[in-house]
């Protein structure tokens, strides 16, 4: 999970080049974790295993940390920041448990396009909810967004063998977390500018395994008992997604605009589909293909509107 929408970068005549490659990394790093957790899904761990090991490895490396250099900003924390971070936890655990579950039924394609949906779901949350007033971009973005997953689902109720073995359920699960993720970047950017980035992380993370260890626990998960192979592709899903995308993308909020951030992370898309091709024979086809340019091209309209907006 990223959170492009909560910080101020620094300005353009100020950047060096170091940023942008880590944000490259943090995007590459993002695009084989989701590879990664295809193939521990493969080995038959559950999804909420599989996010709970996630979650704990990285609370457990990052804690020292945390508690050394960062004591009084847990200690300083306001009631309304302990309100507002089991909601950040919960939207955050939501996602992550919903997009592996997601994998596993539907191409990557279609999961890393539609749950990529967040920049339009956040919008109409600021709308809403918000009532923040909405770029024409933005309804632009929405239109092509409804025309683009009208033709994804046409081609999967054609039994498109290119979609994976449920491409419905699959896509109804990449909703729910596309919809998670807006409400978590709609919490967190009240939280985010008054947390520094290390103890807001270690607290999203911690709370999100006790939601994720509850989840598992009801649906009767097994954490023990699996392949060798499928521990590994969990620990290379942590390591890529955890330890790397999310801290490097994070950190690129601070040097970088986070419309050039949103519109970049779209090549999650483009290379997780490549990666699958190769690695998986998912071969998509024109429908789906078609469909997830036109939502891709909705979401780039509703990230640079509001945009707009932000800067008006």
């Amino acid at each position: 999970m990223t959170n492009p929408e909560i910080a101020k970068p620094i300005p353009a005549s100020s950047r060096p080049l170091f940023p942008f490659l880590i944000l490259a990394l943090g995007l590459i790093s993002a695009t084989f974790s989701v590879i990664f957790m295809r193939m521990a899904l493969d080995t038959g761990i559950a999804s909420p295993v599989i996010v709970a090991v996630r979650m704990l490895l990285a609370v457990v490396i990052f804690t020292p940390f945390v508690l050394r250099n960062h004591p009084q900003t847990i200690r300083g924390l306001r009631k309304r920041d302990w309100l507002l971070l089991p909601i950040a936890g919960l939207m955050f655990a939501a996602d992550l448990v919903l997009f592996s579950e997601a994998v596993k039924h539907t191409s990557i394609l279609i999961v890393t396009v539609i749950g990529g949906l967040a920049p339009l779901w956040t919008a109409l949350l600021e709308r809403f909810v918000l009532r923040t007033p909405l770029h024409r971009l933005v309804y632009i973005g929405l239109l092509l967004a409804i025309v683009g997953g009208v033709m994804i689902a046409l081609a999967g109720s054609g039994n498109s063998s290119g979609m994976g073995p449920n491409p419905l359920l699959g896509i109804t699960l990449a909703l729910g977390s596309g919809a998670s993720s807006a409400c978590y970047l709609t919490v967190a950017r009240s939280l985010r500018p008054r947390i520094p980035l290390l103890p807001y992380i270690w607290l999203i993370f911690g709370i999100a395994l006790v939601v994720v260890l509850l989840v598992a626990s009801g649906t009767g998960a097994v954490f023990t008992g699996h392949a060798a192979e499928g521990y590994l592709w969990v620990l290379m899903t942590t390591i890529a997604g955890q330890m790397i995308a999310h801290p490097a993308i994070n950190f690129a909020v601070g040097f970088i605009s986070p419309t050039f951030i949103s519109i970049s992370g779209q090549s999650i898309t483009v290379m997780g589909t490549i990666l699958a091709f190769f690695i998986f024979q998912e071969v998509p086809g024109i429908g789906e293909v078609l469909g997830s340019i036109i939502i891709l091209l909705g979401v780039i309209f509703a990230i640079t509107g509001q945009n707009e907006f932000r800067k008006s």
